[in-house]
């Protein structure tokens, strides 16, 4: 479903086509064999005789892949060889890893072409993976692909991209399971909101979403519109110069059950006075690590106040992991 009208003009305009500033140079560089005729290479807007079985340009150029009208399908032409759905089995499947980390991009200009129109595709991951070229992205990227339901990894290791647009996702929501990882390990510096529908009905996992980011700030009401999370693990794990971010979550989301690592090497076990409000949460499972490893002494933890509520299976194991030494100064419990 999209949300907004700008969101038609560009699925008429850009949605067959992948458009970038390149970051390097290629030579004779093979991107497939598959599919030779069905695209065609325009560089600084000149159509070229190039196949994406010998791709040349230069760092700066402007290129634009245009896939033929009915014929070809760009997951033919794009599938990460890579991939392993065995090493990940939550999400193997109908899951469509794409790799536009080969094209070494350092702008992305239009909205990315629907990668998934056979029916057995229903989520993209690792779209932009590693691509530690690219600076920016254009806003409303995914808006050809509404129906994908798994954003995982999309930014994974673009440690020069030190923001988005905050339209970047529109037009996905009602199938939304997961944008886990989205930024792990990226260069990301700053996010605006950029979940904002009424819900997100189906997501269930933000787990090490900015896991080792240089974030500072993550807007409050970042999560506002998440419900039904269960997993949170690692979510700000890693984040040594955060300073502020949404930790309010908890209290809308009842099914949370994972929340280990959840802070974990980031700058806010520093910060006095944070409560993390777990008392609407009663079926928590996982919860090793959640404000720091104490035998790291890189980063000094002011323990945090755990708020819970009596008799539930929640308040038991923290509880327990408070009885344990090694963790009892970490954080304080309060009941209600």
């Amino acid at each position: 479903m999209l949300n907004n009208p700008a969101l038609l003009l560009f699925r008429s305009f850009d949605e067959d086509q992948l458009h970038f500033i390149a970051g390097t140079s290629k030579v004779n560089f093979r991107l497939t064999s598959n599919e030779l005729d069905c695209y065609r290479v325009y560089i600084n807007g000149s159509k070229t005789t190039q196949q994406l079985n010998s791709l040349s340009w230069n760092a700066n150029d402007r290129i634009k892949i245009v896939k033929r009208k009915g014929f070809g399908a760009w997951y033919n032409v794009l599938q990460d060889p890579d991939w392993d759905p065995e090493a990940v089995p939550d999400i193997k499947g109908s899951q469509l890893p794409i790799k536009l980390a080969y094209l070494e991009p350092k702008h992305w200009l239009s909205p990315l072409p629907n990668f998934l129109p056979d029916e057995k595709y229903i989520g993209i991951l690792r779209t932009f993976a590693d691509c530690t070229a690219l600076e920016t992205v254009c806003d409303y990227l995914f808006s050809n692909m509404p129906h994908t339901n798994n954003l995982a990894r999309v930014f994974q290791g673009c440690t020069s991209l030190k923001t988005v647009p905050e339209h970047i996702f529109d037009g996905i929501w009602e199938n939304l399971i997961s944008p886990s990882s989205v930024f792990v390990d990226s260069g990301l510096t700053e996010a605006p909101v950029l979940f904002y529908h009424n819900s997100y009905p189906s997501c269930i996992n933000v787990g090490e979403m900015f896991g080792n980011a240089p974030i500072k700030n993550v807007s409050l009401s970042f999560f506002d519109k998440f419900t039904q999370l269960e997993r949170a693990q690692h979510l700000y794990s890693g984040t040594r110069y955060l300073e502020s971010c949404p930790i309010a979550l908890f209290s809308k989301n009842t099914n949370i059950k994972w929340i280990y690592r959840l802070f974990m090497g980031s700058k806010m076990l520093s910060k006095p006075g944070v409560v993390l409000d777990f008392s609407n949460c009663p079926n928590i499972e996982q919860i090793d690590n959640f404000w720091g490893d104490p035998t790291d002494t890189s980063i000094p933890i002011s323990p945090c106040t755990v708020k819970v509520r009596r008799s539930t299976s929640t308040a038991a194991l923290f509880a327990d992991k408070k009885a344990n030494s090694s963790y009892k100064d970490t954080f304080n419990i309060q009941y209600v």
